[in-house]
């Protein structure tokens, strides 16, 4: 290994922050509109009384809902840090024309879910 000044040190620590910042609001908004929704559908599943396991699970369908938009934004950012993209266009392009095509951008939707 070169070591981290040999590498470029900082270099390259910011590239892709424009992908997390445009996936930033979308995530919030998928993850917020998940629970509100799901919190009614299992405060009736159980008879109108309330739980902590109805907060819970409703939280976690908005996790699944929000890695469908941070997901995406995690692979442009990754992969221009790296500097394998130069753009954020260049990256989303790269990253759609790749051998799995739209489905390269979720990889690791389950590990991170």
């Amino acid at each position: 290994s070169e070591g981290f000044i040999k590498a470029g040190g900082f270099k390259g620590v910011y590239n892709g922050v424009l992908a997390t910042a445009l996936g930033a609001a979308p995530g919030a908004a998928m993850f917020f509109s998940a629970y509100e929704g799901m919190k009614p559908v299992l405060l009736k599943a159980n008879g109108g009384r309330e739980h902590w396991l109805q907060h819970s699970l409703a939280a976690s369908a908005g996790e699944v809902a929000a890695c469908l938009v941070r997901v995406p934004t995690a692979v442009v950012t990754q992969n221009m840090q790296v500097g394998q993209y130069g753009s954020f266009m260049e990256a989303v392009r790269g990253i759609a024309s790749s051998e799995a095509g739209s489905a390269s951008f979720y990889r690791g939707f389950w590990t991170t879910v």
